[in-house]
């Protein structure tokens, strides 16, 4: 990936040029076409006054739990962090339950994070919706609480997660699909840079049997499952899953851009 220098002193810069005309130039080498090595391993290209970086900053699943409620009516569930959070990570949450519309009202944390949407959808009332909180605050456990409208709703179930190695402001696109079959598809997401996270959830009728292919299974509860990737160049993508036997299903696919 490249990365232009921002909030440098201009005359480091020039100064480099010129030490680059005095180290080299009497060399044969032309000043124009140098590239000077960065301690953290990266390379400056004189020419373009650009950064190429070396290995990108690892994308990592930090921690993640569930909870679930075979209520008929239930209108809160919250679910748990074990660890503390680090400041500057990604939180994900998937809700699964029986609806026919989008029945949550709030997601909140005890630390206060704000949670956007990745969309909700439905097959045959088996419902799932999904948020995510960038650039989290960092601090002791946190406990995740999802508020449904009045009434409630049916047997829901909540999967959150946090990774690491994530942008400040990362979402890049999503996409959800919902179908019966033996195979959960959620269709194709084109990203736009060159290091992603994508984070693949199902809602299942029957049994969802593993991850899909490149992807880590993170957990499967009552045969729902979060899985998730890095991907280290910009394309289409799914996020896919197999089931025991046809069944109706949901399937989401998100992708984060990666901390530069």
């Amino acid at each position: 990936m490249i990365r232009r220098r921002t909030g440098d002193d201009p005359s480091y810069d020039r100064g480099v040029r010129w030490l680059l005309v005095l180290a080299v130039g009497g060399c044969g080498f032309s000043p124009a076409t140098a590239n000077l090595p960065i301690t953290d391993g990266s390379i400056h290209d004189v020419a373009t006054d650009v950064i190429v970086d070396g290995s990108p900053i690892p994308i990592t699943y930090v921690q993640g739990n569930v909870a679930t409620s075979a209520g008929t009516n239930v209108v809160t569930l919250a679910a748990s962090f074990a660890g503390p959070q680090t400041a500057g990570n990604l939180d994900i949450l998937v809700i699964s339950m029986y609806a026919n519309a989008n029945p949550v009202v709030s997601v909140v944390d005890l630390d206060g994070n704000t949670y956007a949407s990745l969309g909700f959808s439905s097959r045959n009332t088996l419902a799932q919706a999904a948020y995510y909180a960038p650039n989290i605050h960092g601090g002791s456990a946190n406990v995740v609480t999802v508020t449904f409208g009045a009434g409630g709703v049916s047997q829901p179930e909540l999967r959150i997660a946090e990774y690491s190695g994530i942008a400040a402001d990362p979402y890049e696109t999503s996409n959800i699909a919902t179908g019966t079959s033996a195979t959960s598809d959620s269709g194709p997401i084109t990203t736009l840079y060159p290091h992603d996270l994508i984070v693949g959830a199902n809602t299942v009728s029957q049994l969802t049997t593993g991850p899909g292919s490149l992807f880590t299974k993170r957990v499967i509860i009552q045969g729902d499952l979060l899985e998730d990737r890095e991907v280290f160049a910009a394309g289409v993508y799914h996020a896919t899953a197999p089931i025991n036997t046809d069944a109706d299903w949901n399937m989401l696919v998100a992708a984060f851009e990666g901390a530069r």
